[in-house]
């Protein structure tokens, strides 16, 4: 962590401008404004999303040591122990069922002696320990995988960039987004899959998908999916008026589920409820909030507050309670925690504020 926190600077200014994923606040919503304010100067123009197969835990290692020992020299002696070692390192081991039909050790104890003599059976010696090691890709949980991840692939990057200057290109970590020409979209995925598999990253034809809100069809051998309405891009809506109005019609009903079966736990687990309420249920609708539209954002939070009230209405009060009492009491707890709140069904005020911090 404390290599992670030296680094992040100089990693972040090594990868921009095209890589946000390092280094880089909300770069899940940075890099989606900046493909909407250049789609919206440009809207004769296509949008592409390319996804790898499992690229962290399967890209080349050797690609990311090559430029990190030079570029980030500090690093060096962290990559060699980490993953330079003549082993790879172990992921997690576990010990396999025992043989349930193994026959037990014959008992040395004289069966003529009676039941009082006859000693404890000893436990069976444990199994051999299996292991499981990542010998492609970084390490889960490692604090520098996601440097190390960027860095393998940057260099493909940086040669898109260069063929390809006609085309927006931006990455976080192994999503790469493409705003041009659909015939250069097709042209950027088939460069894409070739220089990928130059550093073991294979390119996931099924999970990439493009975009054309100007209604022209897929460019001639685009193997993956292709849209005129809208795509959702990093958990988030992005398309027409209507079309991101169906999809936050669809995420309330989605937060409406989850509020609904946290309502439903037993009538012992109110502090689990308001828990989950206040750290699952709420934060799961921030995210949204950063990078809707601030009229679908508004819409969003309206739903996702008059649900969380409803249910916090229902944990906290009951038929002798007035509305002004329940009103007095929902509106504290709608204030962050840090001023004494509980951080529940506030979305609506803050919605603005996140769009306009985003």
């Amino acid at each position: 962590m404390a290599l992670a926190r030296t680094v992040r600077a100089a990693a972040a200014e090594l990868l921009a401008p095209a890589r946000l994923g390092v280094g880089v606040s909300i770069a899940c919503e940075r890099l989606l404004h900046e493909v909407e304010a250049h789609h919206a100067l440009h809207p004769e123009l296509a949008v592409g999303q390319l996804d790898f197969r499992n690229a962290f835990n399967l890209v080349s290692r050797d690609a990311a040591r090559a430029m990190l020992s030079r570029a980030l020299p500090l690093l060096s002696a962290y990559l060699t122990s980490v993953y330079g070692g003549e082993e790879a390192p172990t992921v997690y081991g576990w010990a396999p069922d025992a043989d349930a039909g193994a026959e037990a050790p014959p008992s040395d104890v004289d069966s003529d002696a009676g039941d009082a003599a006859e000693a404890p059976s000893l436990p069976p010696p444990p199994p051999a320990r299996l292991e499981l090691r990542a010998e492609r890709g970084t390490q889960q949980g490692d604090p520098l995988g996601p440097l190390l991840h960027a860095a393998a692939l940057q260099l493909l990057l940086q040669r898109l960039c260069a063929a390809y200057p006609d085309v927006l290109l931006r990455a976080l970590q192994d999503d790469v987004v493409a705003v041009g020409a659909p015939a250069d979209l097709h042209s950027v995925m088939q460069a894409t899959a070739a220089g990928g598999a130059a550093i073991d990253a294979e390119l996931a034809p099924a999970k990439c998908v493009g975009w054309s809100p100007s209604g022209a069809p897929a460019p001639a051998g685009w193997s993956g999916e292709w849209a005129t309405e809208g795509i959702t891009q990093f958990s988030v809506p992005l398309g027409g008026h209507a079309w991101v109005d169906a999809a936050v019609l669809r995420l309330a009903a989605e937060q409406g589920a989850l509020v609904g079966a946290i309502a439903a736990l037993p009538p012992e687990q109110l502090q689990s409820q308001l828990l989950l309420l206040r750290q699952c249920a709420g934060p799961r609708a921030n995210y949204w909030l950063r990078a809707l539209p601030l009229s679908a954002g508004a819409r969003l939070a309206g739903a996702v507050d008059a649900d969380a009230r409803a249910v916090l209405g229902r944990l906290l009060f009951d038929a002798g309670d007035s509305a002004a009492t329940r009103e007095a009491a929902l509106e504290p707890a709608a204030l962050p925690t840090a001023m004494g709140g509980l951080d529940i069904g506030g979305r609506s005020r803050i919605a603005p504020a996140a769009a306009l911090a985003s």
